[in-house]
């Protein structure tokens, strides 16, 4: 199946090795859904677009001049940052039927090297955490993982030479098309992440989770789970790069749904269930800091941090902020007549500007260049869509595709997928 590039246009020279604008993982380094180096303003304009094969529920990752994406069909495509052009493609084929989790978890970047969990229940071969040289596409090694469930989207992260993942391990190895007889433990595994030796694990249960997910922050490596969407159980660790238990907490953990983990100033952030939907915690024991009872929803993933307030959105919803002092609601002037009719991604916040990305919606459409005075319907449906700090709507894109997928701030350029017609998009300033 063959790549077609839709647009390409003017490029400019600069060196992107030399730049640390990086998004290696999704939502970045430490899931902080921010970048500082950014002087993307939009209004933006579309620098290059692609076309290929699946649907993409994870967003990109742009490091090292290349933007890698993964599908859910097993489809692991890499193109080159600056001009769009593809670079290389690896497909595993997953058996429809065996669908045991989604697998929405995106790849990693890292030193040369492109990681990608991909998992198919009862059949081994697919499944499998895979190591990528990033120039080439060849396949360095292979090694046994699990899977994660719908809307769970995190990137495995490499520490000190160290790949690190946490989801729904199988125990068996069996070759099986009785899926109910395999046997899942949430599992956070180690490798040596040149040569994929398994260096060590950790079981966080010997049962299955609705959510796992890990984050790396300094030599710190912390993992939690929750057991199920609509109970509040699970569990938070934080480990050393031996695999040492540092701490352990059952009170504190991310959502059965889809809530994260974050590392922000010094804190360990847990999307959570119940009415706190953050909690903050001193990350060197796992004891609380504070509990946000406020503004925020653990469907928004992640919460990006900029200028002391947070930003979280529900679903379909706007990212409205909060003030990380009180965990209160602030000023926002989106109070539009219509969302959209779904909306997975998580928001992403550069340089005094917040985009959201929206699935359906009833397709009402305004010219580029007007405004949106409070109180006038618009409908997000098919856009992706930035506002500045107040609320106001500043640039939107329009498309007839699903945008389930977070968006990646790399280069000073905006990256995008499409999530359900296979498309990758680039913008850069007008």
């Amino acid at each position: 199946m063959k790549y077609v590039i839709l647009t390409v246009m003017m490029i400019t020279s600069f060196s992107l090795a030399a730049s640390a604008d990086e998004w290696p993982v999704l939502h970045n380094s430490k899931h902080t859904g921010f970048s500082s180096t950014t002087v993307l303003k939009p209004p933006l304009k579309l620098k290059w677009a692609v076309k290929a094969p699946g649907a993409f529920k994870a967003g990109p990752v742009v490091a090292e001049g290349k933007v890698v994406i993964q599908s859910r069909e097993g489809y692991l495509f890499c193109f080159n940052a600056e001009t769009g052009e593809p670079v290389w493609r690896y497909f595993v084929q997953r058996m429809g039927a065996h669908y045991v989790g989604f697998t929405e978890t995106g790849p990693c970047i890292d030193n040369g090297k492109v990681f990608a969990n991909f998992y198919s229940a009862g059949h081994p071969g697919v499944s499998g955490m895979r190591c990528f040289d990033l120039n080439t596409g060849d396949l360095i090694w292979k090694r046994p993982s699990g899977y994660t469930e719908h809307r769970i989207h995190f990137s495995p992260q490499v520490i000190k030479g160290r790949l690190l993942f946490c989801s729904n391990r199988e125990m068996t190895g069996a070759q099986t098309e009785n899926i109910s007889s395999l046997v899942h433990h949430a599992q956070v595994q180690c490798w040596d992440a040149a040569t994929g030796d398994t260096l060590w694990t950790h079981t966080l249960a010997t049962r299955v989770a609705a959510n796992t997910t890990i984050l790396i922050a300094g030599d710190t490596i912390f993992a939690s789970a929750a057991w199920a969407n609509n109970t509040d159980s699970g569990k938070t660790v934080a480990l050393d790069t031996n695999g040492n238990v540092l701490w352990s907490s059952t009170e504190h953990h991310v959502s059965g749904y889809t809530g994260n983990m974050q590392y922000i100033d010094g804190k360990l952030w847990l999307l959570t269930a119940g009415t706190a939907a953050l909690r903050i915690i001193d990350p060197a024991d796992g004891w609380k800091v504070k509990m946000q009872a406020g503004a925020g929803d653990c469907y928004s993933k992640i919460y990006p941090v900029m200028n002391g307030k947070y930003y979280g959105r529900s679903y379909g919803g706007w990212a409205y902020p909060a003030s990380i002092a009180t965990g209160q609601a602030t000023p926002f002037i989106s109070k539009w007549g219509q969302s959209a009719g779904s909306g997975c991604g998580a928001p992403v916040a550069a340089n005094g500007y917040i985009y959201n990305v929206f699935g359906g919606g009833g397709g009402i459409t305004y010219p580029k260049g007007a405004t949106f005075p409070a109180g006038t319907a618009f409908d997000a449906g098919f856009k992706i869509v930035a506002t500045d700090e107040a609320g106001n709507i500043v640039w939107y894109f329009q498309d007839r595709s699903h945008h389930c997928a977070s968006v990646a701030v790399a280069y000073d350029r905006l990256f995008a997928t499409a999530g359900t017609e296979g498309m990758i998009y680039c913008f850069e300033n007008e």
